[in-house]
């Protein structure tokens, strides 16, 4: 009896649990232009555009990394979740490329979505709760940890 009682317990916090691939608002959805031929990607190829040791999507299309401003929820949950780096460990990669590579950090905006809407090969990120269906196509989720 025991063991019955112990497995509908189980039963019945599975089904009230949310499934582990549920949408939360605080999901980062990185978006690309509608016109970069690209519809899906990884972290690691993500990884590489923006920190610029790619400049083209494995398609061929070419990539044009746009940030969040700094300072703001959405570029250190970005930084967090992809880069996995601090505020402090980006802007020292950014000196160093700098120096070493004449390579400059990405661009930032206030309104990625916009951003990435208006320029061609951008790509970008927002939180799901920002996103406008049709403005940019979703190409990854990072969800909210």
């Amino acid at each position: 009896m025991r063991q019955v009682f112990l497995g509908a317990t189980l039963l019945a916090l599975a089904l009230l649990s949310p499934p582990a691939t549920a949408e939360s608002p605080d999901d980062i959805l990185v978006i690309v232009n509608k016109s970069t031929a690209l519809d899906e990607t990884t972290v690691a190829e993500l990884r590489n555009i923006f920190l610029k040791k790619k400049s083209a999507w494995h398609t061929g299309a070419s990539a044009l990394p746009v940030h969040a401003q700094e300072n703001t929820v959405l570029r250190k949950q970005f930084r967090d979740r992809l880069l996995q780096m601090s505020a402090t460990a980006e802007r020292e990669y950014w000196k160093n490329a700098k120096i070493k590579q004449a390579l400059m950090a990405p661009p930032t905006f206030s309104n990625t979505l916009k951003a990435v809407f208006k320029l061609r090969g951008a790509v970008s990120y927002v939180f799901r709760s920002d996103y406008k269906e049709g403005v940019a196509k979703v190409v990854l989720v990072l969800p909210a940890s």
